[in-house]
């Protein structure tokens, strides 16, 4: 598999909301940076997506114009999704159900590492989804 079919499977069990297949794919030093305001371990991470997939059960995960470097995919991500139900992330306030559509458009760096992602640093291009929902 090459790092930019990683990418790929990795996005695809982001949309299925496939925390098994997403927890394969990461390595157990997996690190996320650009999604909260501290660096989110592997264990961080699937809980944010858990939490996620529960206030947000349409949440989907769109790649796009990936480029491979050596060990580094990096690619456009659009993410949408529609607040439905309360969204409780970690070490966060709850935020009631609000139906609001919210997406982001951000460019996604990963890095990769015997066929899993070992790194994820995000930079987003537009409001976060947070900050939509805030709003």
């Amino acid at each position: 598999m090459s790092n930019v079919d990683t990418a790929t499977a990795f996005a695809a069990a982001l949309s299925a909301h496939d925390l098994d297949k997403l927890a394969s794919l990461l390595t157990d030093d997996f690190s996320a940076t650009g999604l909260a305001p501290v660096p989110m371990t592997k264990q961080m991470f699937l809980d944010g997506q858990r939490a996620w997939y529960a206030g947000c059960p349409d949440w989907t995960v769109t790649p796009g114009a990936l480029s491979e470097q050596g060990d580094v995919v990096t690619g456009q991500v659009t993410v949408t999704a529609t607040q439905t139900g309360a969204l409780s992330l970690p070490g966060a306030p709850s935020l009631p159900a609000s139906g609001k559509r919210i997406s982001s458009n951000d460019t996604a760096t990963l890095t990769v590492r015997g066929g899993q992602v070992a790194k994820l640093e995000i930079v987003s291009g537009s409001p976060s989804l947070i900050e939509q929902l805030q709003a």
